[in-house]
């Protein structure tokens, strides 16, 4: 029996372990195209699903995103069954975004110390492979053919080349912050950056020869905004989770109802060489209004592939309007969207009880805009959403713990060389969470 528990305390203490669990919910797209390779993924996701679901119920503790997680797919799920919907397509997001919301968790209780180390391990094997995958296949990896015939050869190991960007967001993310914690990872930080820009940029000129200008314009804007990142001052007042959310819902109702892209036409099709109709994307905007507009209650669910595309009229939007809250609004209308809200307002309060200082706030803030604005053009909600929320919530806490033990040790040198100032006096307001 101690053997046993000795063997399990072993397992759950291994990052390799975890590693392992962590990356069964971010197959590759190109591995989707493998059936024995896809089957492989499928039965690790629902293992690892099973798995933390009862590590979970034996902690005897809910993580508050897990149950803001369930909620969101308990609301979703429902509309779907009702509306006779693709009810396997909406259960399997839900057992990965689960899956991975719970497995983050208890990497953080298990390898505390380490589990922003492994997390980034598991992301620069995707973006390092993908990188390997451009440039032996420039011109595409695969052929990427949706159920109504539409097609594409920009494709590599990450999926569309589009369809990436968000993984080499949250990559980016949590390579600085790993950098924060440990400034020994400084090389490991800066190849991450140059292996990713150097892919990306290569995508670009490949998606330019294969489809023509502009095709890869959303990934490279959004990559370029993180690079605007080191060029502006690491404190911004006001600049925070939640203020960047709003920032980019104000975003979302200019570009879709009031067209406020026709007013930088000319740079859109200067820098990005698309048009102020961002490659057809608002005629596609104008559609999914009307259709959301005849459901606006409820939404119509996961549907499949064919029966959104003939709904929207676009053979290409086999499973999304190409707007991440248009999305939300489409599967489930207003109730699905008050509940998104919900789970963004309750992450935005719980970054606030964490926060460690403006550094931190700035740089949360900022990436936070840079995800919400990729997903004008994209669709959000899934495995990276509640991903990237979860992994906010934790990193944020972990932080917060390294920054009171820092005041913590400041406190025993001060004591030892006899400082009678007070400790609110020697290291400000944080020392206020010391008891």
């Amino acid at each position: 029996m101690i053997i046993r528990l000795k063997c399990k305390n072993d397992i759950l203490k291994s990052e390799l372990f975890w590693l392992i669990m962590l990356s069964a919910f971010f197959e590759p797209a190109y591995f989707s195209k493998i059936y024995y390779l896809d089957l492989v993924f499928d039965v690790l996701k629902i293992v690892g699903f099973i798995f933390t679901t009862i590590l979970v119920v034996r902690r005897g503790r809910y993580p508050t995103l897990l149950i803001c997680t369930l909620s969101y797919y308990l609301v979703i799920i429902s509309i779907t069954f009702f509306k006779a919907g693709d009810i396997k397509t909406i259960v399997l997001q839900a057992i990965s975004s689960i899956g991975t919301v719970t497995t983050v968790y208890l990497m953080s209780i298990y390898i505390r110390d380490r589990f922003m180390h492994c997390i980034a391990l598991v992301f620069e094997l995707l973006v390092y492979g993908n990188c390997i995958s451009v440039i032996v296949a420039p011109r595409g990896l695969y052929r990427f053919i949706t159920v109504t015939g539409w097609w594409t050869d920009a494709c590599w190991l990450l999926g569309i080349r589009n369809s990436m960007t968000l993984t080499y967001l949250l990559g980016f993310y949590i390579e600085w912050v790993n950098y924060y914690i440990n400034k020994n990872e400084k090389i490991r930080f800066i190849s991450y950056i140059a292996v990713s820009t150097y892919t990306i940029f290569q995508i670009n000129f490949s998606s330019y020869i294969l489809i023509g200008a502009g095709s890869a314009g959303g990934l490279v804007i959004c990559w370029m905004f993180i690079l605007l990142y080191f060029f502006i001052p690491k404190k911004i007042p006001l600049l925070n989770f939640f203020n960047a959310f709003i920032l980019d819902v104000i975003v979302f109702v200019l570009l879709v109802f009031f067209r406020i892209q026709r007013v930088f036409a000319s740079l859109i099709e200067t820098f990005l060489h698309k048009t102020a109709t961002l490659s057809g994307r608002v005629y596609l905007w104008e559609r999914s209004i009307k259709v959301i507009g005849d459901s606006f209650i409820f939404g119509y669910g996961v549907e499949y592939g064919r029966q959104m595309a003939h709904r929207l009229k676009a053979a290409a939007s086999v499973n999304t309007t190409q707007n991440g809250f248009l999305d939300i609004l489409y599967n489930g209308g207003i109730v699905l969207f008050a509940v998104f809200l919900v789970v963004v307002f309750v992450c935005a309060y719980l970054l606030k009880k964490h926060s460690t200082n403006s550094e931190i706030d700035t740089f949360v803030g900022y990436v936070t805009f840079v995800f919400f604005l990729c997903c004008q053009s994209e669709s959000m909600v899934g495995v990276r959403f509640f991903f990237y929320l979860q992994l906010l919530i934790l990193s944020n806490a972990y932080l917060q713990e390294l920054n009171l033990a820092d005041v913590i040790d400041a406190r025993v040198v001060a004591h030892d060389i006899g400082d009678k100032r007070s400790l609110y006096q020697r290291f400000g307001p944080a020392s206020k969470s010391i008891k």
